[in-house]
């Protein structure tokens, strides 16, 4: 799909059969809200995983680097549907629920093929006729008697006003799952066992950059790549120091993040996404996939749904920070509020990504905090 007025994208099929789209999120930054006119779609994969089939769904809401797996039953009689890729961004000064979308779109066509037809799609749909399938294809219309549904919610629900059925991503199945003889326990070895075991990971926008950070420190690309040249990589690397305190942020903060895992053992990664600055980026996982086994939200107003008061699982030690130009909103020590114990009844799906919204972005309607506890194993 482009955004290029002379030319769009036109994916082409024939009445009667059924089609498998990929749709991959390579935007940069915005996650936006997938639908085509006039068909449900029924989901079936995602990151690299099948799915048990999520059908009659109206849209796929999908973050950068996030892919899914969709089919598409081209039974439709008209020749031609608008195809819509819309970000989740409102204009939070304006009267809503349902809040008005700032309008930032990306369209392509879906052309049913004609005898007759060239095997330059162009010529099929030139470009003089887009306006008038774009007029003959209203986008969809979501009421109380005609909710629709939409799959990867990036927060618990979408306001009732919206009309919109969410499935997140703790509702998803795998389509084959992990024999039970190959899961991990759900739950880490005690820190006395286990020092590195559990780890809590608060990712927010913050720092004397003011860019990426996780628990406070902002990332510096080694010099010497530590899986090659590990000997010069420790000794002429700013490694951060795990246990220094980043709020105020200091020098020391700005620094290679290195977070040692003991081999062949159970780890539990705790991400949250919590502070005082406000912004909105997917995380994942080079080279490893992890089970979701718990997925926490906020408070929400039910009147705007806005967020009231971030997900109360994590307890920040920031509140009790008492240094000069400390910021107790920040969270840069997280831990559990209560210590939690997890079942494998609660996992739901194997992932290579999943997405955190900070509080406050332009991303969505209401803006949550997403706790994610997942894990993986050292090999």
């Amino acid at each position: 799909m482009i955004n290029d007025w002379r030319r769009l994208s036109i994916f082409t099929v024939q009445a009667g059969k059924t089609y498998r789209f990929r749709l991959i999120g390579a935007q940069n930054l915005y996650a936006y809200k997938f639908s085509i006119d006039g068909h449900k779609l029924t989901v079936v994969g995602t990151d690299g995983y099948w799915i048990q089939p999520v059908q009659n769904v109206d849209y796929v809401i999908i973050h950068s680097g996030e892919r899914f797996d969709f089919l598409l039953e081209a039974k439709n009689t008209r020749k031609d549907y608008w195809i819509r890729a819309e970000t989740l961004e409102i204009d939070q000064n304006g009267q809503g629920p349902p809040y008005k979308s700032l309008g930032h779109v990306v369209e392509a066509i879906l052309h049913y093929k004609e005898d007759g037809d060239s095997v330059d799609p162009n010529v099929n749909v030139p470009s003089t006729k887009y306006e008038d399938i774009k007029k003959r294809s209203p986008p969809l219309q979501c009421s109380f008697y005609k909710p629709c549904k939409a799959v990867n919610c990036p927060f618990k629900n979408f306001h009732p006003r919206y009309h919109i059925t969410c499935i997140n991503v703790q509702n998803l199945r795998l389509l084959e799952p992990t024999p039970p003889a190959e899961l991990p326990n759900a739950n880490p070895k005690t820190p006395g066992q286990c020092r590195d075991c559990r780890h809590f990971m608060n990712f927010n926008f913050e720092g004397d950059s003011q860019t990426s950070a996780v628990n406070g420190r902002n990332f510096i690309l080694p010099s010497f790549p530590p899986q090659t040249e590990p000997e010069e990589f420790h000794k002429k690397d700013n490694i951060c120091d795990l246990n220094a305190d980043c709020n105020p942020s200091t020098s020391a903060c700005s620094c290679v993040q290195v977070i040692t895992i003991p081999y062949k053992e159970t780890i539990q990664l705790v991400l949250s996404a919590i502070g005082a600055f406000h912004s909105v980026h997917p995380i994942h996982l080079h080279g490893h996939t992890f089970h979701v086994v718990h997925v926490g939200y906020p408070d929400y107003d039910p009147k705007t749904g806005f967020i009231t008061k971030h997900n109360t699982d994590i307890y920040c030690d920031d509140v009790h920070c008492t240094q000069q130009n400390c910021v107790k909103r920040r969270c840069t020590r997280p831990r559990w509020n209560r210590e939690k114990h997890f079942l494998w009844t609660l996992i739901r799906s194997e992932r290579t990504l999943l997405c955190f919204l900070l509080e406050g972005t332009l991303l969505s309607t209401f803006y949550p905090i997403i706790l994610a506890t997942g894990f993986f194993t050292a090999t």
